[in-house]
């Protein structure tokens, strides 16, 4: 058991026994590397928009949109109830 558990045991009765049926911090933690390693490359892409365009602006924009764009698909989606497997 990790640290925060040996609080949680100290005060539950001596009758209980508390075990871990399922860890999956591995899991999340992968997702979160992922996650990290998406980020990256995006903000590579940007960076490679910004090279090209050489204009703030004209960076800010397709790299606001193109995100808003995806959410408001995905969020209609949801709503309507279509493509659940892709949605959710």
């Amino acid at each position: 058991m990790s640290g925060h558990d040996a609080a949680i045991t100290s005060v539950d009765p001596p009758a209980i026994k508390l075990e871990v049926l399922n860890d999956r911090t591995s899991t999340i933690r992968a997702s979160v590397e992922d996650v990290e390693i998406s980020l990256l490359i995006s903000v590579s892409g940007d960076s490679g928009c910004f090279i090209f365009l050489r204009s703030v602006w004209a960076t800010i924009i397709p790299s606001v949109a193109v995100p808003l764009s995806l959410l408001g698909t995905f969020g209609a989606c949801i709503c309507w109830g279509t493509a659940s497997t892709i949605c959710r």
